[in-house]
């Protein structure tokens, strides 16, 4: 079902980090089949049927992904160095937006509503995985995109200090699952099997 963001956020970028090597994975994890489509159109779909218009999704220079309508491919030349550098290069593209939501391309449970309730929060908000602390996807305003920019190696945005940054819940465990083996693909597709039996 699609929904939409509650009030027009035009100027909203939101960055899908799709730039990995997926070394552990033996492949291209992204292109993976998983419910019948490539596992990174579950995160993208999420993004659209919240309503953003500004699409990025930051590849890597041998990526063989292609956009889908709306979505503008960033090239990452030094997608080696990490995730933060990843992130860094998302945010260059978007310096002129309002705010931003980061998200990663290989979280195929991903909602809508749950980048909305980011959004919402109009400050810096992660996402809580429990024990594990907080991670992507994750909502920024224009006032963190420097701090951002500056990002480099494996860190991700979480590792900075962020005054006053909250984390959000997500409404079900399972929509923080991400995907980093064959096994883990195998498992999250029995699951998702499972929900829909």
């Amino acid at each position: 079902m699609k929904t939409s963001l509650s009030r027009p956020k035009t100027d909203i970028a939101f960055v899908l980090l799709a730039a990995g090597r997926s070394e552990r994975f033996g492949s291209n994890k992204l292109l993976a089949d998983f419910q019948g489509k490539p596992l990174w159109h579950w995160a993208a779909e999420a993004a659209e049927n919240a309503g953003f218009e500004k699409l990025f999704l930051v590849c890597n220079p041998d990526s063989l992904l292609e956009p889908r309508k709306g979505w503008r491919r960033v090239i990452n030349h030094d997608a080696g160095r990490g995730m933060g550098n990843s992130i860094a290069k998302g945010m260059s593209t978007c310096r002129h937006c309002s705010s931003a939501v980061v998200a990663l391309a290989d979280m195929p449970f991903v909602t809508a509503e749950h980048l909305q309730a980011l959004i919402d929060s109009e400050c810096i908000a992660f996402t809580e995985y429990g024990t594990e602390g907080m991670g992507c996807p994750a909502a920024f305003p224009q006032s963190a995109f420097s701090k951002l920019r500056r990002l480099d190696g494996d860190r991700g945005a979480s590792a900075l200090k962020w005054k006053g940054a909250v984390a959000l819940a997500p409404r079900e465990a399972l929509m923080a699952s991400d995907v980093d083996t064959v096994e883990q693909l195998e498992e999250l597709q029995f699951v998702a099997n499972e929900q829909t039996a």
